[in-house]
């Protein structure tokens, strides 16, 4: 068991690796918390643990495992945001923002990665059917199972390019969320946010 909060340990991790196994060809850094959250209900401690897992969780894999790549001038990272990074969505005040800097990081990186011989993919997955998706009270659209993302990622990941996402009618409607101007996004939100109930 490892705290990927913990940045030390994933460091000395991340060398025992090395030391034990030899070089990392591929590494995929898939931490997450899911904390549904509405502005109404709106909790700091449980916003910041998310950022703490989701992005500086994944930082303190990649850092180590990035710089042995890079050296090497070979390897491959693969770091698992979503599709809710896409655009901001009810409910996702706390995860939404972290996985929209974990596709950004990956966008960031991608140049001067493949100079270096180091390949960088993103994996955007929709609802997937997994303990943390089992607390949602909403409609899940297009909800895969387990086994079903883990066969889209690892076809993704042998085809080699830079996201990977799935559904794909659930990446087709994200991806058209995105291009819509704000007024429209937030008239079709508002509609989604009217049906919460009240706080109490």
């Amino acid at each position: 068991m490892l705290d990927v909060t913990d940045e030390k340990a994933v460091a000395a991790c991340a060398s025992q690796i090395v030391s034990d196994l030899g070089a990392v060809d591929l590494a995929v850094f898939n931490a997450g918390v899911w904390h549904p959250m509405s502005a109404s209900k709106y909790d700091m401690a449980k916003a910041k643990d998310s950022l703490t897992v989701n992005v500086t969780g994944v930082i303190n894999a990649l850092d180590p495992v990035m710089r042995t790549m890079i050296a090497r001038g070979a390897g491959h990272i693969a770091i698992v945001a979503s599709v809710a990074g896409y655009r901001g969505l009810p409910k996702g005040a706390a995860y939404a923002p972290t996985k929209a800097a974990l596709i950004s990081l990956a966008e960031s990186l991608y140049a001067d990665l493949r100079l270096k011989g180091v390949k960088m993919t993103i994996v955007n997955p929709g609802f997937v059917a997994t303990p943390m998706t089992s607390v949602n009270t909403f409609p899940m659209p297009f909800i895969v199972t387990e086994s079903q993302a883990v066969d889209a990622i690892m076809a993704g990941l042998k085809r080699g390019g830079f996201e990977i996402v799935f559904p794909m009618r659930m990446a087709l409607m994200m991806k058209t969320l995105r291009l819509l101007p704000y007024r429209i996004f937030f008239w079709a939100t508002g509609k989604i946010s009217a049906r919460e109930p009240p706080a109490p």
